[in-house]
């Protein structure tokens, strides 16, 4: 019997990893797939599970890249069927026991609780079993009646705002998450980086709020390599993530801090004199 719930995808030549994460959610009534005019055949592979493909957005450029991800998740809800909606990445694939447990939370249907499930890595086909943000746990599924919604504004790192009254609950049920290749995942930072400095090469903006911002980042970068170095020396390097993957989190920090102390630089202070 299929879980009346929708199952939200989004996808952009994702042909390679898209099939196992369909298998893996197909006993959800409803699967939606957000596309980005793939061009590898990813559309097909879609519909051969049932999926409704719709486009992220009006562009007909091929192989859209996203410039607005809380946009696109916004459209990803309002197109779902169901109330309970379920979240899941093209790169993912959940648990059988992860399925079964979504499938009795939704019949116990309390929509005043969302759900965060716990992820692994998994890296060159190899499951991570530590790392420096272990425990890992993302919200996953969530009622829209509930009340939940996701946060305007925001370019990259979308997040869900959870209402007054609403829990939060964890689940230790599995979903694994696909690493793509180092220098894949290093473009990848990359864009996410052009995207997070967007608004700061606003009018407007004020020095102040960048370098605060720079400073956040510059400790952050700090605390993380801090934590990489704990869990190397203590769990080694062997079920432990891989230290050049490891090392990206820290220099997406220190990278994005040099970009914003640069965006400084470039505003004219108020007190400048005028020429």
């Amino acid at each position: 019997m299929k879980i009346p719930a929708s199952a939200t995808i989004l996808t952009r030549n994702s042909a390679a990893t898209l099939e196992r994460c369909l298998v893996s959610v197909q006993d959800f009534a409803d699967i939606v797939v957000l596309d980005g005019n793939s061009t590898d055949g990813t559309p097909d592979i879609a519909r051969q599970f049932g999926a409704r493909v719709i486009p992220q957005t009006d562009s007909k450029e091929p192989a859209v890249r996203i410039t607005n991800f809380t946009e696109v998740r916004e459209k990803s809800f309002r197109e779902t069927t169901y109330d309970w909606v379920y979240m899941i990445d093209s790169d993912e694939w959940a648990s059988p026991e992860q399925i079964e447990a979504v499938r009795t939370l939704v019949a116990a249907n309390r929509v005043r609780e969302v759900y965060l499930f716990r992820k692994l890595a998994v890296v060159d086909d190899k499951v991570v079993r530590y790392a420096y943000f272990y425990p890992d746990y993302s919200l996953r599924m969530l009622a829209k009646s509930g009340g939940a919604h996701w946060r305007s504004g925001r370019l990259v790192h979308e997040k869900i705002i959870i209402p007054d009254g609403v829990t939060r609950v964890r689940r230790n049920e599995v979903v694994f998450s696909a690493w793509p290749p180092f220098a894949q995942s290093v473009e990848k930072d990359a864009g996410y980086l052009a995207m997070a400095i967007a608004p700061y090469q606003k009018e407007g903006v004020s020095r102040l709020r960048c370098l605060r911002v720079a400073v956040l980042n510059t400790l952050k970068a700090v605390y993380i390599l801090a934590r990489i170095a704990a869990v190397h020396l203590r769990y080694g390097f062997r079920d432990t993530m891989p230290l050049r993957q490891h090392l990206r989190f820290p220099r997406y920090h220190w990278t994005y801090a040099r970009m914003l102390v640069r965006r400084a630089l470039t505003i004219r202070s108020p007190y400048a004199p005028a020429r």
